[in-house]
């Protein structure tokens, strides 16, 4: 049987150990034929199914043998259940390992992520840190730059006022 809850809802019956009833719905519109013909042939060959019940007989001890296995494997049901527990406890034995393996693997991303991060963001600091290094000795020199142009035009200035002062002295005597 498949793994599927309706499978498991259904195994008796399935098996023969049941009644089934099957209901067909089909529609008398005239969009639904395709559905409804569908629906009357599958109906059809499903009724014809017949399903024989197999009775085992709960005094016998089955024996069970595992694929691969030559007959010196597991050879009464009380066996094969103990089998069962026994790799039901591994499993989950297994599981939590591998949770707590998980568990490991995250916190050593976790600490790799954050030393990456710390890393990256000490960089950014020491590039910020530079970059306002520059900007300041930018704007330094172009206030010197400034200034001796205001110096310049001062003294420019003094010389006109000189030679404008010069030729009025001129013009006056």
């Amino acid at each position: 049987y498949r793994e599927a809850k309706i499978t498991r809802l259904f195994q008796p019956t399935l098996s023969g150990n049941g009644k089934a009833v099957m209901i067909v719905n089909i529609s008398p519109c005239r969009k639904d034929l395709d559905e409804t013909v569908h629906a009357l042939k599958y109906s059809s060959v499903a009724r014809e199914v017949v399903n024989i019940a197999t009775a085992a007989s709960p005094r016998t001890k089955r024996k069970v043998q595992l694929p691969g296995t030559d007959g010196g494997g597991i050879s009464t049901m009380q066996q094969a259940l103990s089998e069962i527990q026994n790799l039901s406890m591994q499993l989950s034995e297994a599981k939590e390992a591998l949770s707590t393996m998980e568990v490991q693997v995250r916190q050593d991303l976790s600490k790799q992520w954050a030393t990456s991060l710390k890393s990256l963001q000490t960089s950014m600091l020491q590039h910020y840190e530079e970059q306002e290094e520059c900007t300041a000795q930018w704007y330094a020199r172009k206030a010197e730059l400034h200034e001796r142009r205001l110096e310049d035009m001062k003294q420019a200035l003094a010389l006109k006022m000189e030679e404008n002062q010069s030729k009025q002295d001129c013009s006056m005597a």
